[in-house]
């Protein structure tokens, strides 16, 4: 149904080593690739764009926003349709009235700081959404840090986070403390073992008061590697069963399932 992409990761505050695929873009066409939206979706600020869900005939607009971040490589297009496929999953279970999506980060450790983060936080201040669901995969999760860092109080107390097999800078006790909830996601497949930064999720979730962490069982995703297991926090069967797929494993959901297994209200 929809599509979106995937690279490289890092794991918090470890050194970034292992990277064996090449970013899909270099900087430049990733600047390019800010002006790419799928239909219905309008920039809020740079990387970042929105769409608003109509109500069901007779039915009030939902009263929660998702907010999703996408790994480095992810172009606009590609995480647009990540959150279109959880939307339509369990947009009405979530009671999802706004989704917002954020292309992955210029590099693999953020360190450019390119994202509208802070306009985006001024935006769920202006109309505080009843929950906030913010999912980062990958290094994505670098750049939902800087979010949760300048929200409020208020919009932190809100929001239920999910790492999905992403990293820890910037997450610090003081802003995991003051969240609804705090869950590192990461994948098992009895053959191959854990996804890529599986044990990294795995151990992180204790640090947290409160933390949970969440296994996706991909025992029947039909990967070979724990690359591939990494993109089993997007869709039950990866396209390559050796390595992440930008290009495919955000979009393509045909005779897959999104993974929201995660997600809870």
């Amino acid at each position: 149904m929809r599509r979106l992409a995937l690279t490289c990761t890092a794991l918090g505050a470890l050194a970034y080593a292992g990277c064996s695929a090449a970013p899909e873009t270099t900087s430049d066409a990733t600047d390019e690739a800010q002006t790419s939206s799928r239909p219905g979706w309008s920039p809020v600020s740079r990387g970042i764009a929105a769409r608003t869900l109509t109500a069901d005939a007779g039915g009030a607009a939902g009263r929660s926003a998702l907010v999703v971040y996408g790994g480095y490589g992810a172009h606009p297009e590609h995480t647009q349709a990540w959150a279109e496929a959880l939307v339509a999953a369990r947009g009405t279970d979530l009671d999802v009235g706004v989704v917002y999506a954020s292309q992955g980060p210029r590099d693999a450790l953020y360190r450019a700081r390119e994202i509208g983060n802070t306009a985006l936080a001024r935006r769920l201040a202006a109309d505080p959404p009843q929950t906030i669901f913010v999912l980062a995969h990958s290094s994505g999760s670098f750049v939902a840090h800087e979010l949760l860092g300048v929200m409020s109080a208020d919009l932190r107390a809100r929001t239920r986070y999910y790492d999905l097999d992403g990293g820890q800078d910037g997450l610090t006790l003081a802003i995991g403390r003051g969240l609804a909830s705090l869950t590192f996601v990461y994948a098992s497949e009895p053959d191959v073992g854990l996804s890529r930064n599986g044990a990294f999720m795995r151990a992180l979730a204790p640090q947290y008061p409160g933390a949970k962490s969440f296994v996706v069982d991909a025992a029947a995703s039909g990967c070979a590697t724990s690359n591939c297991l990494h993109d089993t926090m997007i869709t039950s069967r990866p396209h390559d069963p050796h390595t992440f797929d930008v290009a495919e494993d955000y979009v393509d959901f045909e005779g897959r399932v999104v993974t929201s297994g995660y997600l809870a209200r």
